[in-house]
């Protein structure tokens, strides 16, 4: 993790963006790189002022959430996006997870929530707010295939049990006795063996394959 982790917010209302301007300045460890109102103008911002967390409020017109956040990790592909949300949209959960979304807060959190989903996120870590963590393992996110949990090694069921407990890549290799890079390799061929795109949907496969139940998330994603 960065000594200083770079945000960049983006919330189409002024009064908004002041808020946030003010509650960040004061939080050692972070630095508020930039705070606009559409995901163009976060582009063009961060390609000079490059940020680790995106801070994003899905409710810029003209393009829908899930449309922005892919965006925003293909513009800025080193940045990890946060929706910072009122409430959980089931419908669009998945959208938002196949999109690349690595967090989601809810906007009624204390301060301290936020700014612990900012910094777990600039570690590698996933976020989620407990009531999404709950949607997010009812529904289920993605058809996972048919992977029998016994064509999974000791150490693929390891990886993602650990995943699912939101450990970043540093953490498992310490926990592993790997090195980051080595951890790395592994876990992009267990997602390829389960066929999912992100680490949200690895998560929520181990679930669903029974690999970890569902206690294991919502207490420590």
């Amino acid at each position: 993790m960065p000594d200083k982790i770079a945000v960049l917010v983006i919330d189409e209302r002024p009064i908004v963006r002041v808020g946030v301007r003010s509650v960040l300045a004061g939080i050692e460890g972070l630095v508020l790189v930039g705070e606009v109102a559409t995901s163009q103008e976060a582009l063009r911002l961060g390609q000079e002022r490059p940020p680790d967390v995106i801070l994003l409020a899905p409710d810029e017109t003209g393009r829908s959430s899930s449309e922005t956040i892919a965006f925003l990790r293909e513009g800025l592909p080193a940045a990890r996006v946060i929706l910072w949300v009122a409430h959980c949209d089931d419908e669009r959960l998945p959208q938002w997870v196949e999109a690349g979304v690595e967090g989601c807060v809810y906007k009624n959190e204390p301060v301290e929530t936020l700014v612990g989903a900012i910094r777990a996120v600039a570690g590698g870590r996933l976020w989620f707010s407990g009531g999404i963590v709950i949607s997010l393992l009812q529904q289920g996110i993605g058809q996972p295939p048919a992977v029998p949990t016994t064509h999974l090694t000791p150490q693929e069921r390891q990886l993602l049990q650990l995943v699912a407990a939101g450990k970043s890549d540093r953490e498992i290799g310490h926990r592993l006795h790997l090195a980051e890079r080595t951890v790395r390799y592994h876990l992009r061929a267990t997602y390829r063996k389960l066929g999912a795109r992100s680490r949200v949907e690895a998560a929520a496969y181990a679930f669903q394959l029974g690999v970890v139940v569902a206690p294991e998330i919502s207490e420590l994603l």
